[in-house]
């Protein structure tokens, strides 16, 4: 490396014409980067569990979830005007490209039993407007526990619109372009109404845009603190430019890189620039401290500059070289974020190192030797600078056992540390908590469900095992046991449709809402189903079932 270093001293143009080919080679697709807010890459290509996940979709829908909350001055969703609300809107969220399911009070069947006949209508045919029919369906809706803080409050006063989504042309632009469409006909519809949306599909369109934000904020801040700390360290105007220059060379390689290996920008990757700016800038300050010991030592500028090659090129390749072998460990991660995270950091601080070696010593030789070095006085900040680096340095020596305690203080209050850890999947937590995505979360949580979803699923073995009545009867165990958990809103499954059903069947009597314990009654009870009412929750066989939860657990709950 030191011959090699000694070489692009005495051939500095020939290495500045192969760097400039080679940005050009690499910025071909860099207006093409696109910033991935999904968290899909939490699963690696090929994974079982992603494949399995894939599976599940196709049985039973997606699970992309978006609310549209709505509320009227009144805290009565079962007015005419909020009723046709909620149908114009479910109308046309139907229309969006990507809607595979819309859940609202006007697609919906009742569950009302009627002598010995059970009631599966739609539950509003058309807008009512009478008070006497409106009273009756807010009694509809509201007898039936499926429908309570899923799309309708428990006390009526918040409806809400459920839209599930799936992005199935992979349009990268997506998310933004329907979370756009519903504000758009929120803002055309509502009227006097209280309407916002809040889901994944407006979050990750949020968390984009914070991430922008972050990247015009972070790398300025970085880029200041570095030119602070380059100037009252090296004192020289044009010293301090060059760490600048190999760091925003190496960030747009970097940059370009990730667009020719198909990569996105994403919550992990968005930290590399202010990484190659942080890490990157040590070796190049190494560099030109010992071009400046080298003028300091009575040299001129070419033998400095050949100084400065000679006494670096050991040093910062090892210290390059074991920084980039850390973080290349984490290529072979089978998650596919950190894989790309690893790749992406390795060729990052790869590229900064050759841009450095290459930068450094050719921009030198057309720059004028520092002013400092052509002054007999000595300056007197430097003297105090130099004074502080000096006891900085001696410190370990002269304060052993202090310094010795202070570590493995330090060490200790570490492992203490991790045994505090804990592990974050929490989406919503990336936004500050006064976002308006953190408010709306909050919002949904307290007057309908979490917005947060998962699902549960059950997997019996063998066809119609799910009529089983034992079977039932522990799905619908597992829901009362999260219940009694206090950090779930919603769960519903098929159980809780045949609950209802039975309940309905013997007089809506309250002690009746549960499984009965003849597998045929089960079965007669699910073919008064209409089959877009329990599709999302059992399959076509009755051979698996889901459990649809909403939460809103928060970061560290127990």
């Amino acid at each position: 490396m030191t011959k090699f270093m000694q070489w692009i001293v005495r051939n500095p143009a020939i290495s500045v014409i192969f760097l400039a080919v080679m940005l050009v080679v690499l910025s071909i697709k860099i207006t093409t980067l696109e910033i991935d807010s999904s968290a899909e890459g939490l699963m690696a290509e090929g994974d079982p569990e992603r494949e399995y996940y894939e599976k599940i979709k196709e049985k039973f829908g997606s699970d992309t979830l978006t609310v549209i909350v709505i509320q009227n001055s009144s805290d009565d969703v079962f007015t005419k005007e909020t009723l046709a609300l909620i149908d114009t809107l479910t109308e046309k969220v139907k229309e969006i490209e990507g809607v595979t399911k819309v859940q609202s009070l006007t697609t919906v069947n009742k569950i009302k039993g009627e002598g010995d006949f059970l009631n599966t209508d739609k539950l509003i045919e058309q807008v009512p407007s009478g008070p006497d029919e409106l009273r009756q369906v807010r009694e509809d809706a509201l007898r039936n526990d499926v429908f309570i803080n899923n799309i309708i409050s428990k006390e009526g006063k918040i409806a809400g619109i459920n839209i599930f989504t799936e992005n199935r042309l992979n349009d990268k632009k997506f998310n933004d372009k329907f979370s756009k469409e519903i504000d758009r006909l929120i803002a055309e519809n509502k009227g006097n109404h209280k309407v916002y949306q809040i889901g994944n599909p407006v979050a990750k369109v949020a968390f984009s845009s914070s991430i922008q934000k972050d990247q015009r904020t972070l790398i300025p801040w970085s880029v200041a603190f570095l030119i602070l700390l380059l100037l009252l360290s090296l004192r020289s105007y044009s010293a301090a430019f060059l760490p600048l220059l190999t760091g925003g060379l190496s960030i747009f390689a970097t940059l370009g890189f990730m667009t020719l290996m198909g990569y996105q920008m994403n919550v992990i990757t968005a930290i590399v620039p202010a990484l190659l700016i942080g890490i990157g800038c040590t070796e190049d300050i190494h560099m030109i401290t010992e071009y400046f010991e080298g003028l300091r030592s009575g040299k001129d500028k070419k033998e400095a500059i050949m100084y400065m090659a000679t006494k670096c090129a050991l040093p910062i390749t090892l210290t390059t070289a074991t920084t980039v072998f850390g973080f290349s460990s984490l290529a072979f991660n089978k998650i596919t974020i950190l894989k790309q995270f690893g790749i992406v950091t390795t060729f990052g601080l790869s590229i900064n190192f050759l841009i450095t070696i290459i930068v450094i010593p050719s921009f030198l030789q057309f720059m004028n030797v520092p002013g400092i070095f052509q002054k007999k006085k000595r300056n007197p900040l430097k003297r105090h600078i130099d004074s502080f680096i000096d006891w900085f340095i001696k410190l370990p020596t002269q304060h052993k056992t202090l310094i010795t305690v202070g570590t493995l203080f330090c060490i200790g209050l570490a492992l203490a540390g991790c045994f505090r850890l804990k592990v974050n999947t929490d989406f919503i937590s990336y936004f500050k908590e006064g976002s308006y995505i953190r408010q709306r979360v909050a919002s949904i949580h307290k007057d309908l469900s979490g917005a947060l979803n998962f699902n549960i699923i059950v997997e019996a073995g063998e066809e119609d095992k799910i009529k089983d009545p034992h079977v039932l009867k522990q799905i619908a165990g597992l829901q009362q046991y999260m219940d009694g958990l206090k950090v779930m809103d919603k769960s519903i499954s098929i159980a809780d449709y045949i609950k209802v059903i039975n309940r309905e069947m013997h007089g809506g009597e309250k002690e009746m809402q549960k499984i009965p314990d003849s597998k045929n009654l089960v079965a007669q009870y699910l073919l008064l189903m209409s089959d877009d009412d329990i599709k999302s929750y059992v399959d076509s066989n009755y051979s698996t079932a889901n459990i649809a939860v909403r939460h809103n657990i928060e970061v560290g709950c127990q």
